[in-house]
Parts: C-alpha cells; sequence; structure tokens
C-alpha cells in the first residue's frame, strides 16, 4: 500500500514540475512578446508618420489572400517628393546610365501621374481588381499570423502590426491581376486595347499601393 502512495505522490510531484515549468515558459513569452512591441512602438515613434491609408480586402480572390475583414477607404495623399538634396542620390550615377526618359503622350502622362498621384476608392478599387481576376493559385498565398499569437494574453499593438502587414500585402499584389492577365494572353488572341487597359490599371492599382 505504501509502494502504491509513494508512486502516486512521485506522479503527482513530476506533473507539478512540468506545470511549473510550462507557466514559467508561457510568462517568459508574454514578456518576449510585450518587449517586441514595446521596441516597435519606440521605432514607430521615432520614424516620421506617414499618412495611413486603408484598403479594402476582397474575399473573392484566392491570389494572395490573407482572408482580412474589410477595411475602411483609402484617403488621399500626394506624390511623394522629397525636398533633402541628400537623398537625391548622386547626380553622376544617373548620367552614367545613359538612358534616355520616355516622352509620354499627353494621355499616358495623365494616366501616370494621376495613378501616382491620387488614391483609388474603395469602389473603383474593387472594379479593378474583379475586371482582373487572378487564378486560383493555393501556393501564392499569404502567411497567416500564428495562432499562438491570436489568444486573449497577446496585446493589441502585436495583432495591429499584423493587420496592418495584411493589408501592405494586399496592396502590393493587387497589379498582378491585370499583369496576369496579360501574361496569359500571350497563349491567345488579344488585341492591342486589351493589352493596353491591362498595363493601363496594372499602373493604377500600383501607384494605389505606393
Amino acid at each position: 500500500m505504501s509502494t502504491s502512495e509513494d508512486s502516486s505522490s512521485s506522479q503527482s510531484a513530476a506533473a507539478d514540475k512540468i506545470i511549473a515549468q510550462l507557466e514559467k515558459m508561457e510568462t517568459s513569452l508574454e514578456k518576449e512578446i510585450q518587449s517586441i512591441s514595446k521596441r516597435v512602438r519606440r521605432l514607430e515613434e521615432q520614424a516620421p508618420h506617414s499618412p495611413k491609408r486603408r484598403a479594402t480586402e476582397s474575399s473573392s480572390s484566392l491570389w494572395a489572400d490573407r482572408n482580412t475583414p474589410g477595411l475602411e477607404s483609402l484617403t488621399d495623399v500626394s506624390w511623394p517628393v522629397s525636398d533633402d538634396e541628400g537623398e537625391q542620390g548622386d547626380p553622376s550615377e544617373t548620367e552614367n546610365l545613359d538612358q534616355t526618359p520616355i516622352q509620354l503622350s499627353e494621355e499616358n502622362n495623365q494616366l501616370v501621374t494621376s495613378s501616382f498621384r491620387e488614391v483609388l476608392s474603395s469602389d473603383s478599387r474593387k472594379r479593378l481588381r474583379s475586371a482582373f481576376p487572378c487564378p486560383s493559385l493555393q501556393d501564392t498565398r499569404c502567411p497567416k499570423l500564428d495562432s499562438i499569437f491570436k489568444g486573449a494574453s497577446i496585446n493589441k499593438e502585436t495583432k495591429t502590426l499584423d493587420a496592418e502587414l495584411a493589408r501592405i500585402q494586399a496592396l502590393m499584389h493587387d497589379p498582378a491581376g491585370p499583369l496576369i492577365r496579360l501574361l496569359h494572353s500571350f497563349d491567345e488572341e488579344i488585341s492591342n486595347e486589351e493589352a493596353k487597359l491591362a498595363i493601363s490599371n496594372a499602373i493604377r492599382l500600383l501607384g494605389n499601393a505606393s
């Protein structure tokens, strides 16, 4: 009888040790996450803040989809031009490229300028994305936030940072729709107007992402 009690007591003590170790690991992980969040927050406070732009995700496309819920519409921003001469780079590097700038037509110049100056409305972005649906490629899906970071113990800042990453990824993938459509068209007949439309809308979506 004594042997049975000793064995049970030994197992209970071992279980208590394991639980204690797990609790220490959980506490350590929470502290590490909080420390990372604080460092990220400090870096964000030190960096100049650019206007925040929010996109509306489309749940219809499987390509590079993170299943992110709908976000607010984008807000207008200006073309990013630096006034700091030090950021313009070495003029000699540009001269050595020996490249002649492209002289765009008035129509194309207006397209490129407006694409990088204006932000698409939520409806316009949805319309462009639906006009050029991407293929159903499972391998191109963006990584999702690990389930361990979705628990109640994880602070809001960590989840917010991941949501911002999802927004940026979605915007950067938008131009791929028209470009993939153009790539696919080389295997079939396509008119110049259709090709021009695909390229024009890819530029609009790229400008919207910048």
